[in-house]
């Protein structure tokens, strides 16, 4: 087993599903937003499956993560944005 294997299947992640990640502050100027609609676009294409995992911590700006886990609720992306 290669270890892009090992590491997706201790995550979950299917193996052959496309993956994006985005490392950085959540804060609002970084656009997570735009990369949430853009995967929502997208994400569909790949019948394999696709994950958007974006990784980050406060900023020293508010706290925007609320915004948008209800953006990716109201888009029907749970479990497909983490």
């Amino acid at each position: 087993m290669s270890p892009r294997e090992e590491a997706r299947d201790k995550a979950g992640i299917p193996r052959s599903a496309w993956v994006i990640l985005s490392i950085g502050a959540i804060i609002e100027r970084k656009g997570f937003h735009y990369l949430i609609d853009a995967f929502h676009r997208v994400s569909s294409r790949f019948p394999e499956g696709a994950f958007l995992y974006l990784i980050g911590g406060k900023g020293g700006e508010s706290d925007y993560e609320p915004v948008l886990r209800g953006q990716v609720s109201r888009l029907g992306l749970q479990g497909k944005v983490i």
